[in-house]
């Protein structure tokens, strides 16, 4: 059993960890060279056709998700999904280390590593993102 927060499953490729095999799947397409989805635009390539529509919209400005409350709208569903949670108060994401809570991944994350003492990401000499440590 994977217990919360566990990546089991690691790129040897690009050393991205994931927790669910589903998700590791998807991610090794990206290494792969077939890419049948080409944007008009730019000329960028894509293993999904479902990101190919997300990246078509990015030159479109289409934002199709529409948050109700607000009027706002979103190129992504998930991007109305994370505003909404504004509305509703929800904050599923808990520091195990002091019981703080956060509505976004990306807020929690910054949190953690002020109990970890990891610091940000940052590129290195070859382009790849690498975790910098006290």
């Amino acid at each position: 059993m994977c217990h919360k927060n566990e990546k089991q499953f690691l790129c040897v490729i690009c050393e991205k960890q994931f927790a669910f095999k589903s998700a590791f799947n998807v991610h090794m397409t990206t290494h792969m060279a077939e890419k049948p989805f080409s944007c008009e635009t730019c000329g960028k390539r894509f293993a999904f056709k479902s990101a190919f529509n997300v990246h078509v919209r990015t030159h479109s400005r289409e934002k199709p998700f529409l948050c109700v409350t607000y009027g706002k709208s979103f190129g992504r569903k998930q991007y109305l999904t994370e505003h909404m949670m504004i509305h509703s108060g929800e904050k599923p994401f808990s520091c195990v280390n002091c019981g703080k809570r956060f509505a976004f991944k990306t807020a929690f994350d910054v949190h953690m590593r002020t109990h970890t003492g990891e610091k940000p990401l940052s590129p290195d000499a070859d382009g790849y993102h690498i975790s910098l440590m006290n």
